[in-house]
């Protein structure tokens, strides 16, 4: 328990390769398939993993991307360019609809998550994982609606989404 915080790592070693094998390929070949999967996989990084690591991971490939379009210009290839942003495109616009659910639950609970927050012991106390909140597994908004019937539990355990549709659309 004491080293929970490594479980992070690991997920962002498991989902790495496979951004960094699509963001390659889609460089080499764009496509829209292959900004989809890109997408999709950035997503899992982004939802599933340690932050710091995904910030610096997508910090890199943004310089790294930026030096191969330079690279493009120079050698007067800006057709290329284009085709590859816009794929790019692609990829940002549906990583960003997919860690939207994960953003506006963090949004919702900013204040509860620091130390000698809001979050009490009677709050903590109230409820459980109740078998609504296990929608949120499949369907991201699915119990974030503050009315009497999703109320039975707490709010850690009503936004518990990770992500499971995008991980079964990513297919190889």
């Amino acid at each position: 328990i004491g080293n929970f915080q490594h479980l992070g790592w690991i997920y962002y070693a498991c989902w790495l390769p496979i951004v960094l094998f699509y963001f390659l390929f889609l460089l080499k070949t764009p496509g829209f398939l292959i900004s989809v999967k890109l997408g999709l996989a950035g997503s899992m990084l982004v939802l599933c993993s340690y932050i710091p690591f995904t910030v610096t991971t997508f910090l890199f490939l943004s310089i790294f991307l930026l030096v191969f379009y330079a690279k493009k210009l120079y050698n007067k290839k800006s057709i290329e360019i284009f085709r590859s942003v816009q794929y790019f495109c692609v990829s940002i616009i549906l990583l960003a609809i997919l860690c939207s659910p994960a953003i506006y639950m963090l949004s919702i609970n900013m204040d509860t998550m620091y130390r000698f927050g809001k979050y009490t012991d009677q709050t903590a106390a109230f409820g459980s994982l109740v078998p609504v909140s296990w929608i949120n597994f499949l369907f991201p908004f699915g119990s974030s609606a503050k009315s009497t019937f999703w109320n039975g539990t707490d709010m850690s355990m009503n936004n518990i989404f990770i992500g499971w549709i995008s991980f079964l659309f990513i297919g190889y």
